[in-house]
């Protein structure tokens, strides 16, 4: 019997790493593969570096094998929120670039929203995470306006998080 139960748990084991290295495998090629995808469409991707004007936070995430980088602390806080959300499947800081035609001006607007968390229903939603007093000025308000409606038009939810909403 001890041969035959060596023999059976080295097969038990042999089958676990077989599998194990095929679903790294696959989620390197995955990964790979968006990377490539991203590049082709242009989709470029905010790297966050260090800053002398906002703190820098790193956020680990028990479900992602990279930290991830926020600038600030209300993008720290809603990282916690987005990490343990039951409705959440997975979220990303600074997913993407978007440029939009502006009215009064021949230069486009460049807005990186500070989020996309993608839902159980198979929904996306940008976020944007602001502090409450910058949300009452006139300016933020007016492009505010602006990416709301550029968004709609594209068929995309943009959402608004002040750190009100975030302290409760």
């Amino acid at each position: 019997k001890p041969p035959f139960r060596r023999f059976l748990r080295f097969v038990v084991l042999s089958i676990s790493w077989t599998f194990l290295s095929i679903t790294c495998a696959f989620v390197i090629i995955c990964h790979a593969y968006v990377t490539l995808l991203r590049k082709w469409l242009g989709v470029q991707k905010r790297k966050i570096t260090k800053s002398a004007v906002t703190n820098i936070f790193r956020f680990v995430s028990c479900h992602k094998p990279d930290p991830i980088t926020v600038e600030g602390y209300n993008e720290f806080i809603a990282c916690h929120y987005f990490e343990f959300s039951t409705q959440v499947i997975d979220f990303e800081a600074q997913p993407q670039r978007f440029a939009f035609p502006q009215e009064n001006s021949n230069q486009p607007l460049i807005y990186t929203p500070d989020f996309l968390v993608r839902l159980h229903d198979q929904q996306e939603v940008y976020f944007e995470i602001k502090p409450h007093s910058i949300t009452l000025t006139d300016k933020f308000r007016q492009k505010w306006q602006l990416l709301q409606k550029a968004f709609g038009e594209r068929d995309l939810s943009l959402e608004l998080v002040t750190d009100r909403q975030l302290m409760r």
